[in-house]
């Protein structure tokens, strides 16, 4: 192949891939908006509290593969399915993993971390963090 040749053919491969990275931000802004949308319907079910965190935060990181990464406070154990088919059957979120864990469970130093890196979604007017260390017995 003459250098040329190969020079166009560079010049297509990154023309490919910063479309494909470029489509992928714009998939996670669209995610990011409708994620925030429909965790906010949660507050219906009695959620108190919600955080976002994880790749859907950070430009350029989130990928086909990645997952919405949510902690949820305050919801009512016999709603949880409810609030899961919530989240999973908003428009936009259907071709998309939820990663959903419940703040009361989760140790100290995870949610610190969620709580410094994440976004909160919804601020409730009580404090239902949890304040058991990390390990210890519910």
């Amino acid at each position: 192949m003459e250098p040329a040749g190969i020079e166009e053919c560079r010049r297509n491969y990154l023309e490919r891939q910063k479309r494909r990275r470029d489509d992928q931000e714009e998939r996670r802004l669209r995610l990011l908006r409708a994620v925030r949308e429909a965790a906010r319907s949660l507050q219906t079910l009695g959620v108190e509290r919600v955080l976002l965190y994880g790749s859907i935060l950070i430009p350029h990181r989130f990928h086909e593969r990645s997952d919405l990464d949510i902690v949820v406070y305050g919801l009512p154990a016999a709603k949880w399915t409810a609030a899961f088919l919530a989240l999973e059957n908003w428009p936009g979120l259907d071709q998309v993993a939820i990663d959903m864990k419940p703040g009361e469970d989760l140790p100290v130093d995870f949610l610190s971390f969620v709580e410094a890196r994440g976004e909160v979604i919804i601020m409730g007017t009580k404090d239902v963090r949890r304040t058991r260390p990390a390990g210890a017995n519910p």
